[in-house]
């Protein structure tokens, strides 16, 4: 194997593993060109200081510009040890050693980024597209022939909401007509009354009626959440994919809270762009349900990562979302959104303003999801907005956690249900330098032990855990007390309670700022505290 091939090949798999953003200073890498561009990639021999500094790996594969490192040994990822074992392995095979590897290949990789050159594009080895790999297409003719007679598996669809979205669309509706429409599921009723009570939308006091809602919300926000929740309801539930659709459930709250934003600038229905936002994700939703029907049927398909099944689905997502749409009998406007944006939309079509919308403020969701702050140069690639339009979504972002957490209240989502087969164990986070404690506010109080922190993740111990992808607000306990929102990606049961990870969602400039310089001070300290150990560990004994 010649070095550019070893290089290839290592690459390959940092290319779907590479950080998306700088812990520390938060720079972004939305893709593996931008993250080789904006960092630089070095190789520093990883000594044992036991036995006479014997090379036994590297200490980091790339520093951000910040002058921070990305992957430090400490932090143990899989994919660090993996890159380093390959390097050994190469220099066996070579005769050279592991620096003098690395040296080649940064010298390399910088070769190929000065040449505009794809590192992965002429090699014969690279990994299968997703529409070529054997068990995509195993898979796919499966669903294939689950589409083509009908046996599709849909969920209930929220009937007592679209019922009163249609009532409230009449001339003749009044108040009590409303609220008995409301009574009729009493699921939807229930969660009506606590999405009206939480802090997001009392006004004055709290209320116990439907008759009571309805008359201070009016019809117009009745009909907005009420949906809201029969959609969320339609979504979620149990089985092997429970986070996954409780994922693509948020991905379309955000899209309708944006797209509603989005088209205040545009000048069209907010309703409109709300309502198709939260069906934006149904195709999807779709095929997660008729893939864990396929699983009970095939158990000899092996686990696969949430990315690759979202890969699977997304080729079929056009295809169920008409499907669905024209089950649950919902209007030409939404089903033309539950086939895009999967899948090409003519733009001479009526629906055509709302559709460009809601996919424009889709692909702004998939950001704020999986960063902590977005700001307008992280939108300019999204070449359907104007740069007006950036900056509005910008400053709109931080205002979807009061929303976003009180439908959460409005479906109940206290309770931890197991991870899905498909979810990842986190990668472990360094804790932080010096004890830390941290206090829940939102959906319920209580007192944790921070056991890690970085700018991305938050690990937090205690009594008990909430669900998975659930939005809390946390207040960490310095002086003065720093306040931010932040969603749960995994929970984990430990002897003494519950572990979780929280990731920082839609983090203000104030917060931001804070969260930074925290963050930043304790990976000082942390780094300090290791080099110490080091030169204790050299010295004569």
């Amino acid at each position: 194997m010649d070095l550019e091939h070893f290089a290839r090949t290592s690459l390959h798999a940092c290319r779907s593993q590479f950080p998306r953003s700088c812990r520390c200073c938060g720079t972004n890498f939305p893709s593996f060109d931008t993250y080789l561009e904006k960092t630089t990639l070095i190789g520093k021999p990883m000594l044992d200081p036991i036995e006479d500094d014997e090379p036994i790996g590297l200490l980091c594969f790339a520093n951000c510009a910040c002058g921070s490192t990305l992957a430090l040994c400490y932090e143990d990822t899989r994919e660090h040890s993996a890159f380093n074992n390959a390097v050994q392995t190469f220099a066996k095979t070579s005769g050279k050693t592991d620096v003098d590897i690395v040296v080649d290949l940064v010298h390399t990789v910088h070769r190929w980024v000065r040449e505009g050159v794809d590192p992965t594009s002429s090699d014969a080895e690279a990994a299968p597209a997703p529409a070529t790999d054997p068990l995509v297409l195993d898979i796919g003719a499966s669903l294939l022939e689950i589409i083509s007679r009908g046996a599709v598996v849909i969920p209930p669809a929220p009937t007592a909401a679209l019922r009163v979205r249609a009532l409230i669309a009449t001339d003749d509706v009044n108040v009590r007509a409303v609220a008995d429409a409301l009574a009729v599921d009493a699921g939807l009723a229930t969660g009506v009354l606590r999405v009206a009570n939480s802090a997001h939308f009392q006004r004055s006091g709290e209320v116990s009626s439907l008759m009571q809602v309805v008359t201070r919300l009016g019809f117009k926000e009745i009909a907005q959440l009420s949906l809201t929740l029969g959609v969320g309801r339609a979504f979620m539930g149990g089985g092997p994919f429970a986070n996954e659709r409780a994922l693509l459930w948020r991905k379309s709250l955000v899209t309708a809270l944006l797209g509603k934003a989005l088209a205040q600038t545009r000048r069209l229905d907010a309703e409109d762009c709300f309502v198709s936002g939260l069906f934006s994700s149904l195709g999807s939703v779709v095929g997660l349900l008729s893939l864990e029907v396929l699983l009970k049927e095939r158990p000899d398909i092996p686990a696969q990562p949430w990315a690759w099944w979202l890969r699977l689905i997304d080729i079929f997502a056009a295809d169920l979302g008409r499907e669905a749409a024209q089950h649950w009998q919902l209007p030409s406007l939404i089903a033309s959104v539950a086939a895009h944006p999967h899948a090409g939309f003519d733009p001479q079509s009526p629906h055509a303003p709302v559709v460009s919308v809601t996919a424009a403020a889709r692909d702004v969701a998939e950001r704020v999801l999986t960063c902590p702050r977005i700001e307008r140069a992280d939108l300019n690639d999204i070449a359907a907005l104007t740069a007006d339009e950036r900056a509005h979504l910008v400053s709109a972002i931080p205002q979807l956690v009061h929303a976003i957490a009180a439908f959460d209240a409005g479906l109940q989502r206290g309770t931890t249900p197991p991870t899905s087969a498909t979810s990842p164990a986190p990668e472990p986070v360094p804790p932080p330098a010096t004890p830390l404690m941290a206090s829940t506010l939102v959906p319920a109080a209580g007192r944790f032990d921070v056991t890690g922190l970085v700018s991305q993740a938050l690990v937090i111990e205690g009594a008990y855990a909430f669900s998975p992808t659930t939005l809390v607000c946390i207040e960490l306990e310095l002086e003065p007390r720093l306040r931010l929102w932040a969603t749960v990606t995994h929970t984990t049961a430990t002897t003494h309670g519950h572990r979780m990870q929280l990731s920082p969602f839609a983090v203000d400039d104030h917060a931001w700022r804070r969260w930074r310089l925290l963050v930043t001070d304790h990976a000082a300290e942390r780094t300090h505290a290791t080099l110490r150990q080091m030169e204790i560990a050299k010295r004569p004994r």
